[in-house]
């Protein structure tokens, strides 16, 4: 009896150790990242949401780098998330709700509610039953310029409702928003007149293309 009781435990512990590899391997990426912020030093960030007052500012600013008054401009958070909104289709800017941005060393993390629907369900699994269709969602990554004029947003995290999502789904669900197949890279068209950006925690960098 007393061996069955000890092969039952080994078989148990086999298990939770599988369950904790499995886990592990799912979400590397968010544990790395969790170690990384526990040992460093991780870079202050900025969160705002989009308003009137800063997309008339942010006009204003990309109307001096574009005219060429000025060789660079500095947007703030909000200004950020302004024209962010902006450069959003009407179909897909009625569907987000409490749209904001957070500037990063790099790149920038943006949350909204939206409607997620049959797409939570196909990446989470059985755990979607317990999300409504509407949940909030965010993604982040870095920003880079690709050519004057163009740059690209790599989504290398993603959260619906707090539920960190694994970098293999996080490629399904941005293939699926963008309509094409095995990419998580959104492109960016920046105003004419601008030939980069440049994003941290201070503030969003846009370089004119008469900048030396």
């Amino acid at each position: 009896m007393k061996g069955c009781i000890t092969c039952s435990f080994r078989v148990l512990g086999c298990l939770g150790l599988v369950v904790l590899l499995v886990v592990g391997w799912l979400y590397r990426d968010r544990l790395g990242a969790a170690w990384r912020t526990l040992t460093g030093h991780p870079a202050e960030v900025t969160k705002a949401a989009p308003g009137a007052a800063a997309l008339e500012s942010a006009r204003g600013k990309l109307n001096a780098v574009t005219r060429g008054r000025a060789d660079s401009v500095v947007l703030t958070a909000a200004e950020t998330a302004s024209l962010v909104r902006e450069g959003l289709t009407p179909a897909v800017r009625d569907r987000l709700d409490s749209l904001q941005v957070t500037l990063l060393d790099g790149g920038i993390r943006v949350g909204a509610d939206v409607e997620t629907g049959g797409v939570a369900h196909e990446l989470l699994g059985p755990l979607a039953f317990f999300l409504s269709d509407r949940q909030r969602v965010q993604v982040a990554g870095p920003v880079r310029g690709t050519s004057p004029g163009h740059a690209a947003w790599t989504i290398e995290r993603m959260e619906i409702h707090h539920i960190p999502i694994p970098t293999d789904a996080v490629n399904r669900f941005v293939s699926h928003a963008l309509g094409r197949t095995d990419t998580r890279t959104v492109p960016l068209t920046l105003p004419a007149g601008v030939r980069a950006v440049h994003i941290r925690p201070s503030g969003t960098v846009l370089v004119g293309t008469r900048a030396r």
